[in-house]
């Protein structure tokens, strides 16, 4: 088990894993990344692109709206 006793070994022990994760591109990134063993990361446009995305896993259903 990995144990980080600052943030910056937290910081660059997060970025490994992300820059081991395979990428996944196109239409159907979502499709791909529940059929690689492992970890994945997707590249996203924009918020909307990536509220999509979320929603296609299930994740950040309920966001919080402030208005200034």
């Amino acid at each position: 088990m990995y144990c980080c006793s600052s943030q910056d070994n937290y910081t660059k022990h997060f970025a490994n894993i992300v820059r081991k994760a395979k990428p996944v591109h196109g239409t159907d990134a979502v499709l791909k990344a529940y059929n690689i063993e492992g970890d994945v990361r997707i590249q996203y446009r924009d918020q909307p692109d990536f509220e999509w995305i979320a929603h296609q896993f299930g994740i950040f259903e309920e966001w919080k709206v402030f208005l200034l």
